[in-house]
């Protein structure tokens, strides 16, 4: 993230968070990539119905973990990881919506060095990003127990993603656990970067003439 500082005359910064991973715009630069090289893309003679299928949805579950993946920076850019100790909603508290998604957000930091953001902002980023992955989750868990059913590659991938997506899962509530420690961070944010790779590798096979999934089982 990129951070613009401006002092005044109450010792207090003043933070405009302007983007949300450094890593994103080349993510969305390999999503660009994808769909151009999918979108005149020729239809594979003797190609499965189950290939072309399973293919659309894949890709329907990548743009959900990008907009997942964009959360998570906005959640990290607001400090807002540990907003909601409990589970699975925060127990009521309350939400600011339109505080906590506004594009150019301003933070304000005190003399002492503490960043100055109203919490129910806070607790609206956290809530979202839990919804959100309460999405992803379900989506991807149905599609990889849709590539079980299949054989070869597919298959292969469909357990590495289960495997990641149960390992995601249990990394974001240990974020929350354990007080957000960045070695847990760390391990949140690779696995969210190798559930892209599968996933890109799993569109990948599937455009390919050679993967022609077989009959689910």
């Amino acid at each position: 993230m990129f951070f613009f500082f401006f002092f005044n005359d109450t010792a207090t910064t003043e933070i405009y968070t302007l983007s949300l991973h450094d890593a994103l715009p080349i993510l969305l630069g390999v999503l660009w990539w994808l769909w151009l090289s999918q979108r005149h893309r020729e239809a594979v003679a003797g190609a499965s119905v189950a290939a072309e299928s399973l293919r659309k949805w894949t890709l329907l579950g990548l743009a959900l973990v990008v907009v997942q993946t964009a959360l998570g920076g906005w959640v990290s850019s607001n400090f807002s990881a540990l907003a909601c100790p409990s589970f699975p909603f925060c127990g009521g508290a309350e939400m600011n919506i339109a505080a906590g998604f506004t594009l150019r957000q301003l933070l304000e930091v005190s003399s002492q060095g503490r960043v100055v953001i109203e919490p129910a902002a806070t607790v609206a980023i956290h809530v979202m990003h839990r919804l959100g992955a309460l999405l992803v989750v379900s989506f991807l868990a149905w599609l990889g127990y849709r590539l079980l059913k299949q054989d070869g590659r597919p298959r292969t991938l469909g357990m590495i993603l289960l495997a990641l997506l149960g390992l995601q899962a249990l990394l974001g509530m240990a974020i929350v656990i354990l007080g957000s420690p960045l070695g847990v961070v760390v391990s949140h944010n690779a696995t969210a970067a190798l559930l892209w790779l599968t996933l890109l590798a799993l569109i990948h096979d599937l455009s390919s003439p050679q993967t022609v999934p077989g009959q689910c089982r």
